[in-house]
């Protein structure tokens, strides 16, 4: 650097770039994409029983009807898809779905969760005690 100037991010002509939020948000399709590769899910849909999730539309139906979920509803239901057979601890979940303190959130995984069952089935997401939780 020159002279204490700072340095910007420009093209080749010269302009400025992206900002950083474009380039964040233009990259998130790319990195999910790659996570549910990743996870040995390279299609968009999950079918889980007569519940299924589009990731790529982040839509989930049940028995072909469409099901409203919350964000964070739909991020538990999506991640504990994509970990199919698995049981997810709770402490994986809370770092997925929360940026806050897990003490604070001591029972808000639990009311996602019922949440889920109400809306798709009390049998779609199974609790194993003192693990965490799974769906087949």
């Amino acid at each position: 650097m020159k002279n204490g100037s700072k340095m910007r991010s420009r093209s080749a002509t010269g302009m400025p770039g992206p900002s950083s939020s474009t380039r964040i948000s233009t990259s998130w399709p790319r990195l999910r994409a790659l996570i549910r590769r990743a996870a040995g899910r390279a299609h968009n849909v999950i079918e889980l029983g007569d519940v299924v999730v589009d990731t790529a539309a982040r839509r989930v139906t049940r028995g072909g009807e469409p099901v409203a979920l919350t964000a964070r509803e739909y991020a538990l239901l999506e991640y504990l898809a994509m970990h199919r057979g698995s049981v997810v601890t709770r402490s994986a979940l809370y770092e997925h779905l929360f940026d806050e303190d897990a003490d604070t959130l001591s029972n808000l995984l639990d009311v996602h969760v019922s949440n889920l069952r109400k809306k798709l089935g009390a049998g779609l997401v199974t609790t194993h005690r003192g693990h965490g939780y799974s769906v087949a």
